[in-house]
């Protein structure tokens, strides 16, 4: 007779939500300073205007393309995109 397959326990919910917390700090904590001026920026500029399309020939505009390419590429960080999907 085969031995049965011993079932794996299933780790606790809220251990998979610390490992999540502590995943999504860390990559916060990757963000520039630089990036996270150029979003400040950003929000300023959509609350001035009522819109993220900055003029492409700006340093914003400029900014928010790069950003997009990258999202449109999957390379875009994971706190990156958190902050701007938020």
């Amino acid at each position: 007779a085969m031995e049965p397959l011993q079932r794996q326990p299933k780790p606790h919910p809220r251990a998979w939500a610390r490992a999540s917390k502590r995943f999504h700090a860390q990559t916060a904590e990757q963000l520039s300073e630089d990036w996270l001026d150029r979003f400040e920026k950003l929000l300023a500029f959509r609350q001035r205007k009522g819109t993220f399309a900055a003029p492409p020939d700006t340093e914003l505009g400029r900014w928010i393309k790069h950003q997009r390419q990258q999202h449109a590429a999957h390379t875009l960080p994971v706190a990156a995109r958190a902050r701007l999907a938020g």
